[in-house]
């Protein structure tokens, strides 16, 4: 039989070796013992997850994505033993220490004093920011768009 072959090295749902048998594909894979290389897969795959969601193109699409990250978070909080109690009150910590976000702030900057250099290095490390959330292609309306 002539095939092409695709590499995806990624973890996968517990079904999909019957799904592609099914088809006439032939995977080739490797059970994760290792609860290591088994936490560096589901990281992998968290990632891989988010980055769909924001790269979703309607509201139906987004809710699958969701439901697909939601998915790999509970194997990923499952595999480190973290319970949802240990979150929802790390979450309420949270809240009430720095509040929400029902405020809707947006920093645009920050002025750092140069003497603080532990602040000014945490900031120059920060992460980028995620990627913007287009609305309207998820078939969301803005609500400031419709008040003008």
């Amino acid at each position: 039989m002539n095939t092409k072959r695709f590499f995806k090295n990624k973890l996968i749902r517990d079904n999909m070796l019957e799904v592609f048998k099914k088809e006439g594909s032939i995977p080739t894979y490797t059970e994760l013992k290792d609860d290591n290389d088994f936490l560096e897969a589901v990281t992998q795959k968290l990632i891989e997850e988010m980055q769909e969601v924001f790269s979703s193109e309607d509201l139906n699409e987004l809710i699958e994505e969701l439901a697909d990250f939601e998915a790999v978070l509970e194997e990923f909080k499952a595999l480190l033993k973290i319970d949802q109690k240990t979150i929802d009150a790390a979450r309420a910590k949270k809240l009430a220490e720095k509040g929400g976000f029902k405020k809707r702030i947006l920093l645009e900057h920050i002025d750092v004093p140069v003497s603080n250099k532990e602040l000014i290095e945490y900031y120059e490390e920060e992460d980028e920011r995620a990627p913007e959330f287009d609305l309207e292609s998820l078939g969301i309306e803005d609500d400031e768009e419709d008040e003008e």
